[in-house]
């Protein structure tokens, strides 16, 4: 059966006012809060401190409160005049400091909500909507745009992809299991389905980190299984969450569809991108590390995934999902009919990388090529970054026709590594510029 592209005005296009469509938000980025059951108050972010400034540059010009870790307070302040002066655009939104409470902001946020009252924030915008998260909007009375348990229902893979496939859109073959009976069983049915390899993906997982692929060509492949279902990290997911467990399918790209869902608009399309992705490990059948992005995809392309995007849509809807979020896919040419087909993958119920394509098109910019986890030595200060790059007319700021944006410093310092966006006149450039970036920062 084939579907009718969808016309464009079935998808409407996210702006800002759709993003501040409920009033002056708070918004709490706080990356400890990526757990199942909301907020553990142990835990270490470690190598992730600025990883959740992603959404900065995204909203300084929108009246609306930021909190951050107290201990960033000068990075804040240069960072924000960084802002102001390479977009020319006054910051409007206002920001306090909290001293984190066991690694945790939402925490830090809960112990000091009543000065945060004083803001008159009306709605909430987290980086990942948690019981934590759910609790700070309740006891603000803010608006919100899901709850908690909605947001963790489309985020673990398992339920998400069992979902896609009950609405017939198209998933790598393969279903979750909650014990090694299951696994198993599943492991010899693909055997039998002739599968090169297979995933097993941990419900919750960031950048490939919760993946890990077995080839069926592993002359100690059945060792390596029992000892991965022995181990007690893959015991507690089995009885906890479930393991997502797919058919590796070897695939010529990865398109990405970031979207809004509005309560009022319905699937709003925010940009396409292609995920620029790496392998972990020289034997991987593919790559599973997301390392950026660029784009847009192909409008054909685009027009093919009309189905899936409704499908999701209808799934959104039905779990009570709205505000930010992406579709991660793989796409390839299928051998026998030589047709385009797209496998979606997995759904992020937040804001991601993706996001880098609407921050080019808001600095009036059609091609890009961006990088979430560029390396930067730490003894590099974010003052001697922005000096260097200005030296060799490599920093971007508005009227220039080229250059590169930097979205966040040090945002995985135990890695030494940044983000940054290299914007150009055709794909060509944008390349040209981001492989000159790089190459300078690399000698720093």
């Amino acid at each position: 059966m084939r579907y009718s592209p969808l016309k464009p005005k079935q998808i409407p296009n996210f702006t800002n006012q759709s993003l501040l469509s409920l009033g002056k938000p708070l918004y709490i980025q706080d990356v400890s809060e990526e757990t199942m059951e909301g907020t553990n108050q142990n835990t270490q972010v470690t190598g992730l401190d600025k990883y959740g400034y992603r959404l900065l540059s995204l909203v300084t010009d929108q009246p609306g409160l930021w909190l951050y870790n107290q201990e960033d307070s000068e990075y804040m302040t240069q960072y924000l005049e960084y802002l102001e002066t390479v977009t020319q655009t006054k910051n409007k939104i206002q920001t306090l400091g909290l001293q984190m409470q066991n690694q945790s902001l939402t925490q830090a946020a809960i112990e000091n909500f009543e000065k945060i009252e004083e803001f008159g924030c009306e709605s909430l915008i987290p980086f990942i909507m948690s019981e934590s998260s759910e609790r700070i909007a309740d006891l603000l009375n803010l608006a919100c745009f899901e709850r908690h348990q909605s947001s963790e229902k489309l985020n673990n893979k398992g339920i998400f992809l069992e979902t896609c496939k009950i609405k017939g859109v198209p998933t790598p073959y393969g279903s979750s299991f909650s014990n090694p009976q299951e696994a198993w069983s599943l492991f010899n049915e693909l055997k039998s389905r002739g599968a090169l390899a297979f995933y097993s993906k941990l419900s919750r997982s960031a950048s490939g980190q919760g993946i890990r692929q077995f080839s069926y060509q592993d002359p100690n492949l059945e060792e390596n299984f029992k000892s991965y279902l022995t181990s007690q990290d893959t015991i507690s997911n089995m009885e906890q969450f479930g393991i997502r467990m797919d058919e590796a399918i070897i695939f010529e790209d990865s398109p990405a569809i970031v979207f809004w869902m509005c309560p009022f608009n319905g699937f709003q399309l925010v940009n396409s991108n292609y995920q620029v992705l790496n392998k972990k490990n020289e034997e991987d059948l593919n790559p599973t590390v997301h390392k950026g992005s660029q784009g847009p995809i192909e409008q054909s392309q685009m027009n093919s995934l009309s189905f899936t995007i409704q499908k999701i849509e209808e799934i959104l809807k039905e779990n009570h999902c709205y505000g930010p979020g992406s579709i991660d896919l793989i796409s390839r040419t299928n051998p026998l009919t030589h047709s385009r087909e797209e496998f979606v993958v997995e759904i992020n119920k937040r804001i991601t990388g993706g996001y880098h394509n609407f921050l080019a098109q808001k600095f009036g910019f059609n091609y890009f090529r961006s990088d979430c986890n560029l390396s930067c030595s730490s003894s590099v200060s974010f003052q001697d970054l922005l000096q260097t790059l200005e030296e060799n007319q490599l920093l971007w700021t508005q009227g220039k026709n080229s250059g590169t944006f930097i979205v966040n410093y040090q945002t995985a310092p135990m890695h030494e590594k940044i983000a940054v966006i290299s914007f150009g006149q055709s794909q060509q450039e944008a390349q040209s510029v981001y492989t000159s970036t790089k190459e300078l920062i690399n000698k720093l």
